[in-house]
């Protein structure tokens, strides 16, 4: 029998994709949402195999989760948020919704903004608070959330409330004096006549 010839796997392939209109780069059967300064473009794709990067006039982009199986989407709130808050209305019928809570807790928040007040601000306070998590740490925007609607007194907040619970428990980090400590080289030197008995044992 001959000798089976096989080659290497290649460790990644490269792709050169348009970015569509929406913000999504479609990569095989699935689809990403990239930055939404790349709507429109070309970008290079190199697909590893448990991630993908973003390559855009040379610049390292975005490492993105790769997605397993076919028609499936990984959306990413931070992508869509500011073009989903020039558009509030398409919220409630937008086709990737499901991506647009992070944590269950940010659920929770829309239905309960959902419940007290109308579709239309419901919508808008939901959104602005998403984009307080886009902006600064999600965790944060979350802790508040957990706050207010464990308390049940709370029953009018919104949106500007959030962003003065994440503001009040935010500390500044103060930045360390460093003092530079003189060097003192001589300490080496009492290494040496151990080293040469050992060399000479």
């Amino acid at each position: 029998m001959k000798p089976l010839a096989v080659q290497p796997w290649p460790q990644m392939r490269e792709l050169n994709v348009r970015v569509g209109n929406n913000g999504i780069l479609r990569v095989g059967s699935n689809g990403y949402s990239v930055p939404s300064g790349l709507k429109g473009k070309r970008v290079i794709v190199r697909i590893y195999e448990w991630q993908i990067e973003v390559w855009y006039a040379n610049q390292h982009i975005e490492n993105l989760p790769r997605v397993p199986g076919a028609n499936h989407y990984r959306i990413n709130y931070r992508h869509v948020i500011d073009s989903l808050l020039r558009k509030p209305g398409g919220f409630r019928n937008y086709r990737h919704r499901e991506d647009l809570f992070p944590q269950e807790v940010f659920r929770q928040t829309w239905e309960a903004l959902n419940q007290r007040l109308p579709p239309r601000k419901a919508d808008m306070a939901y959104l602005r608070i998403l984009k307080q998590a886009a902006a600064g740490l999600e965790t944060d925007v979350a802790q508040a959330l957990s706050m207010l609607l464990a308390d049940q007194d709370q029953n009018h907040w919104d949106e500007k409330t959030i962003l003065e619970l994440t503001q009040a428990t935010a500390i500044p980090c103060a930045i360390p004096s460093l003092c530079a400590h003189p060097i003192n080289l001589s300490i080496y030197d009492q290494l040496l006549p151990s080293e040469a008995s050992h060399v000479l044992a």
